[in-house]
């Protein structure tokens, strides 16, 4: 089976489409990134964990968990 230019062409711009649906995903987790360094500067390492894609909220007593949330939430609205 032989490919025709326009198969080849449509395979090319599939591929090209998804670098840059990739460099896009990038620069936004790098951005989401940098703006959760920022916002919860002073909670990370103690009670927040910041990853790529998502925030991990951990208390040492159950007790804690209420007050640790609302510091994470206030923390994020002030932010904006």
């Amino acid at each position: 089976m032989q490919t025709t230019k326009k198969q080849i062409s449509e395979q090319k711009t599939s591929f090209k489409a998804a670098i840059e649906t990739k460099k896009h995903d990038l620069v936004e987790g790098a951005t989401y990134q940098r703006t959760m360094q920022r916002c919860l500067k002073d909670q990370i390492g103690r009670n927040v964990h910041a990853y790529v894609d998502d925030i991990a909220v951990m208390t040492r007593k159950g007790s804690d968990l209420l007050s640790d949330l609302k510091e994470t939430f206030d923390n994020l609205r002030r932010c904006g």
